[in-house]
């Protein structure tokens, strides 16, 4: 037994089996290497290189079999025998079992040990070599540039010289996606250039071109940026990019794909996204574990991904009506753009309809395997938060995601908030901060921080500090000011808070909180006329209510009753007895003089759900009962609610503001 294995080995040898599996290896090796390089110029079809690899690896042990039993001669193919070859040996085992060579004398003589040395050493090179070409062919990566693993990259916009206006918008999402997949190239985010773009002066819609990318990837600190184009001559498009160096701009690679429709067009990019993936150093054994077609990872129509991408954009900007509008029409022109589902049932759950949203949800988790790793997994846990309420879960999931892709924020930021969401806001903290360490210029974990550290861990001067850090990184955006005016106004600081509340309001018109804090921040500096404008300018039910409290703080009863009866018709006639309406509505009818009906109403409402003691405490301020509202306003504290500047705005807590009591509970809430 223990002499079969190299028997079998001399045999192989003898055969020359080897030698023929080494020349076909190294061939068939160079012939892919051959073809991968010249496919682009030479317009070869997508599935050409598919077909040599299937060929090849067909072949592989048809050669060995045809090796085994035939050998090449000067006279043709000949069948082996033990005579048939003047140089092949019979192999025999002698009566000790020791393996022997039985050579046909009118051949040759018994070989020498040089001879055999040497045919041992030829036997384990040609092993050798055929390892290393294995290796090679997996693992070696046409490096065309200097690029580590998870360096950056920036992709500008596709330059569209078809004018065929369904490559706009599609096409870029399509080579994002694609690149994407990839675990060695890091790809710089859409929403983070446009990021950049605001802070160069640029507008949101600038079409980022090969200076403005250059100038991204400066800025950025990438190590290269890629120009793609497509161009059409005559029925052919040809797909084409630049991979060029920061530093200099200096082009390293030029590529060019054809391809003879637009149902082409995507498997053509595909092919160009891994062939840019290799000249940037990923292996083929890496892409093979982290490449899925485009198709499958988005769909095949251009048109739903033209939607589908104009859908992101909205998103970006948080445009999330519009949002929904294209992620729908991506749906009709392609019901099985799982992708597309994922975003709608997402959104819809966030901030529309959450049982269409969880609908939507549930359609998507059937075709998760078919998504890119970055998709299925990030779609697994919006499904557990938002179908399976299940928190843990989602962590698990944005947890590979992060191990995964250790250098992307934005996982960083999602466990955060589900952190946030569990009542662990010091481990939540802890996740944003590692956000802003990966990425200081996104926007999001710098909100989340100041948020978190006012509303919830009530550490004002904290909470001033990251709004402060995210005007200076984003001084377009309007939610550093409208943080920091949170801050201002609760350390009384009425003049710096109506700055930035204005400054909101002129940077984004349309933010209703801010809209009411502007309003109650003039109601607390007595200019009344500029309260009354801006409550008008607000069209929520909520904003008439408030428009009588600026009346009665005023003096004008008159007029403040004109206000409450409007809201209370409102309430009667639109709005459902839900706990938090009735304790409403009981508050109105208290403050247009029916006491009785208005506690029986409120408490009513607070029968229903019992946890709603802020709400309760504001009837019974305005029903003259002190201790019962400062009872109820610490329960309410008791159980996690604070919002330090709705308190101190609040008109129906106003009677309580010199209460001991309550002085003695706002030192004890706020740090």
């Amino acid at each position: 037994m223990p002499n079969k294995l190299p028997r079998f080995w001399q045999e192989l040898k003898a055969r020359r089996v080897i030698h023929t599996t080494t020349v076909y290896v190294a061939a068939a090796f160079g012939l892919l290497e051959l073809i991968d390089i010249i496919s682009g110029p030479l317009s070869f079809p997508g599935w050409v290189l598919t077909v040599f690899i299937f060929i090849v690896a067909f072949g592989f042990p048809l050669i060995i079999l045809l090796s085994w039993f035939l050998y090449f001669t000067s006279d043709g193919i000949k069948r082996y025998n033990k005579h048939a070859a003047s140089c092949l040996p019979e192999l025999s085992e002698d009566k000790e079992g020791e393996l022997v060579f039985e050579i046909d004398p009118t051949y040759r003589e018994e070989p020498t040990k040089p001879e055999k040395r040497t045919g041992r050493i030829l036997g384990i090179g040609s092993f050798s070599v055929i390892s290393l070409v294995v290796v090679l062919f997996l693992f070696y990566s046409a490096e065309s540039v200097h690029f580590n693993e998870k360096d950056l990259v920036v992709l500008a916009d596709f330059v569209n010289h078809t004018e065929e206006l369904i490559f706009d918008h599609s096409l870029n999402t399509a080579f994002e996606i694609s690149i994407d997949q990839s675990h060695h190239v890091n790809v710089v985010p859409y929403k983070r250039m446009k990021e950049v773009l605001r802070r160069i002066g640029k507008g949101s819609d600038t079409i980022i071109n090969e200076e403005l990318c250059r100038e991204i990837a400066i800025r950025e600190g990438a190590k290269a940026y890629i120009v793609p184009e497509i161009s059409r001559v005559g029925k052919q498009y040809i797909l084409s990019s630049k991979l060029q160096e920061t530093e200099h701009g200096e082009v390293i690679t030029s590529i060019n794909y054809y391809c003879d429709s637009q149902d082409e067009i995507l498997g053509t990019l595909d092919r160009m996204s891994k062939r840019i993936r290799r000249d940037l150093g990923e292996s083929r054994y890496k892409m093979s574990g982290q490449s899925k077609p485009l198709a499958k990872v988005t769909t095949g129509s251009l048109d739903a991904l033209k939607q589908y991408s104009q859908g992101r954009e909205c998103l970006d900007f948080m445009d999330y009506k519009n949002a929904v509008a294209h992620f729908r029409m991506a749906i009709g022109l392609d019901s099985s753009f799982t992708t597309a589902k994922a975003s709608l049932g997402s959104l819809l759950c966030e901030f529309f309809d959450p049982e269409e949203g969880k609908k939507w949800l549930h359609e998507a988790i059937q075709s998760i395997d078919n998504l890119t790793d970055p998709e299925k997994y990030g779609i697994l846990a919006v499904y557990a938060v938002h179908v399976e309420k299940d928190l843990d879960k989602s962590n698990e999931y944005t947890r590979i995601l992060i191990e995964l892709f250790p250098e992307r924020a934005g996982y960083r930021i999602n466990l955060g908030l589900n952190f946030f969401d569990q009542g662990r806001f010091d481990e939540a903290v802890t996740e944003f901060k590692q956000a802003v360490h990966l990425d200081p210029n996104e926007i999001g974990p710098y909100a989340s921080l100041s948020y978190t550290y006012n509303s919830k861990l009530r550490q004002v001067d904290s909470a001033m500090y990251w709004a402060q850090r995210m005007i200076s990184i984003g001084p377009e955006n309007p939610w550093g000011y409208f943080y920091l005016g949170v801050c201002y106004f609760e350390r009384d600081e009425l003049e710096k808070a109506r700055e930035a509340f204005e400054k909101v309001r002129e940077l984004s018109p349309g933010i209703n909180r801010n809209l009411y804090n502007l309003a109650h921040t003039y109601i607390a500096l007595e200019e009344f006329e500029l309260a009354i404008d801006v409550f008008k300018s607000i069209e929520q039910t909520g904003a008439v209510y408030d428009l009588g409290l600026c009346y009665e703080v005023m003096g004008d009863d008159k007029q403040a009753k004109i206000q409450y009866e409007k809201y209370l018709s409102i309430l009667e006639s639109e709005a459902p007895d839900t706990p938090i309406n009735l304790i409403a509505k009981g508050i109105v009818l208290s403050r247009l003089g029916r006491k009785k009906e208005g506690m029986e109403t409120g408490r009513r409402g607070f029968e229903q759900d019992s946890s709603l003691h802020y709400g309760f405490a504001q009837l019974l301020a305005v029903q003259q009962y002190p201790e019962q509202a400062l009872h109820h306003l610490e329960k309410a504290f008791e159980n996690g609610y604070w919002d330090l500047v709705n308190i101190k705005m609040n008109q129906e807590l106003s009677s309580l503001k010199n209460d001991e009591r309550f002085l003695r509970l706002m030192e004890q809430y706020v740090h």
